[in-house]
């Protein structure tokens, strides 16, 4: 569950909660961290990514729709309209 906190952490800044994960960086907490109006989170996932010698600049290949998840693209499978993390990143930002 470390990712999707992380993410959760992102999208409601909760700065020190999201160190104290160290969670290890993936596209999806790239994003979230991109549409952050908190550049500390995107920072902190670049170091991280440089610590694990992750290049973190490709994970925007993995940012590519595939037919079958289309519908989903680019949220997380296991975040949907009835999770409640959905809903609050929706009451966080309408555009979502």
């Amino acid at each position: 569950m470390t990712p999707q906190i992380a993410r959760a952490c992102v999208n409601t800044n909760y700065q020190d909660l999201f160190n104290g994960l160290n969670a290890t960086p993936d596209i999806f907490l790239w994003r979230a961290a991109e549409k952050s109006r908190n550049s500390h989170y995107i920072e902190k996932i670049e170091q991280k990514a440089t610590d694990l010698r992750l290049d973190w600049r490709e994970f925007s290949e993995l940012d590519v729709p595939i037919e079958e998840f289309a519908s989903m693209w680019p949220e997380r499978p296991d975040v949907t309209d009835t999770w409640p993390m959905a809903v609050l990143a929706q009451e966080i930002d309408p555009m979502i």
